[in-house]
């Protein structure tokens, strides 16, 4: 089904780039796009009247998993339902992030298979062309391993991940859009992996310029998304010269930008952080849930007695923001209060990791529809000047905002 965007409304006042998004797949209903729902949970016994939850389903396997069940159609079937269907009540966002061993090569029959294994509508919004990632075995300090030869040593497992270098993935991208393509018009969304700049977009671009959808999903692979701006320049095309087959170009302003795999929090200061949630004052229309954890957990030297864990962030949502557990009432009444009626019977609930994820996860969606609602009002930028937690993180938000924005070219590239 044909994924169609349309932007509600958008603020950019004081800085701020805020648009409220609004899809549809196909002749079905037009919903706002928030924050996706945690692929697989439950939804709330009460949700939001203007919710209708998209889940991004994530999956993660290795190319030698796939070619395992290749011309097997019970296996691709168990394969599909089990990894790449969303659950009842929410319409799946599915990416794979498809890992290879060094030296592996994606060959043509691969791309036939992914074609074909490739899900479809109509309880998908969109399709996500693979992300590509190698995979090193790690040991017990986080360096990767070397064979005899001094080459890494690869072990499909949680490991290091290393992006396929920008001209490979293009090689893969043009001949998997080329084959799914014409049965996927205007159904397939924008992947921007890791590794790419600005000046290696315009050939992303022209290879889904017949076929893409709408969404740029840009992978920020367990990291802040604020610094990609020169690539989402390049996705929409401003200061840039001649055809370029941008976002603006093929949907004129009906397009957004989802965040994967971004940081939880960021400007961390003491015991609070802004929360990733200013990514909806950043450009984006939606995000998911982090998947990789990009710090390196370092192990004591014998002899030294680990320190004590801290307590955990919760989120608190009247600051958008979060904050240590036990540190302020800021903390400890809001959730509270939400975990009186559904689990009365924990005491402290910012201690109990499922409540705390699970009540972050309703907040989450909740502060979305609210920044929307006071974008209609024009009443956005001041809100959020109301709160001093993020100050310093909207600040910075809000000065790359201008430099995204800009109709100049800078004539610099930022390399990632």
């Amino acid at each position: 089904m044909t994924l169609q965007l349309k932007v509600a409304e958008e603020q950019s006042a004081k800085g701020d780039y805020h648009r409220t998004a609004r899809f549809r797949s196909g002749s079905g209903s037009w919903k706002t796009l928030l924050p996706t729902w945690p692929h697989g949970w439950d939804l709330p016994p009460k949700p939001p009247k203007e919710w209708n939850p998209v889940a991004e389903v994530y999956v993660k396997v290795t190319l030698d998993q796939l070619r395992e069940i290749d011309d097997d159609a019970e296996l691709q079937t168990k394969f599909i339902n089990r990894k790449l269907k969303p659950a009842d009540g929410t319409v799946g966002l599915p990416i794979v992030r498809l890992c290879l061993k060094k030296g592996q090569q994606v060959k043509d029959k691969d791309i036939q298979y992914l074609c074909c294994l490739f899900p479809p509508p109509p309880y998908l919004t969109a399709g996500v062309p693979f992300l590509f990632y190698y995979e090193y075995k790690l040991d017990d300090k986080g360096h990767i391993v070397l064979d005899e030869k001094g080459k890494p040593v690869p072990e499909l497992r949680e490991a290091a991940l290393d992006p396929m270098n920008p001209q490979d993935y293009m090689d893969f991208a043009e001949r998997f859009i080329s084959q799914a393509g014409p049965s996927y018009s205007r159904e397939l969304a924008l992947g921007l992996p890791l590794n790419f700049t600005a000046m290696e977009v315009p050939r992303l671009l022209k290879a889904y310029r017949d076929y893409g959808a709408p969404l740029a999903i840009v992978d920020a692979f367990g990291g802040p998304t604020y610094d990609r701006y020169p690539e989402m320049r390049a996705l929409k095309g401003i200061g840039s010269k001649g055809k370029t087959y941008s976002l603006r170009e093929l949907f004129g302003e009906d397009h957004a930008f989802y965040a994967l795999d971004s940081k939880p929090y960021v400007g961390v200061k003491g015991d609070v952080a802004a929360t990733h949630l200013l990514q909806l004052v950043g450009g984006y229309s939606s995000f998911g849930p982090r998947h990789t954890n990009t710090t390196m957990v370092k192990k004591p030297e014998d002899g030294d007695r680990p320190p004590p864990p801290k307590p955990p962030r919760v989120l608190v949502p009247n600051e958008i923001a979060y904050c240590r557990a036990g540190k302020s009432t800021l903390v400890t009444d809001p959730i509270s209060k939400w975990a009186a009626k559904v689990a009365p019977e924990i005491k402290r609930p910012w201690l109990d990791y499922t409540l705390r994820s699970r009540f972050t996860a309703e907040a989450i969606v909740a502060v979305a529809l609210n920044m929307a609602g006071w974008a209609a009002e024009n009443k956005l930028s001041d809100r959020l000047d109301r709160r001093r937690i993020i100050r310093n993180e909207l600040g910075r938000v809000r000065k790359l905002n201008r430099k995204l924005l800009d109709p100049t070219p800078s004539g610099k590239q930022t390399t990632l």
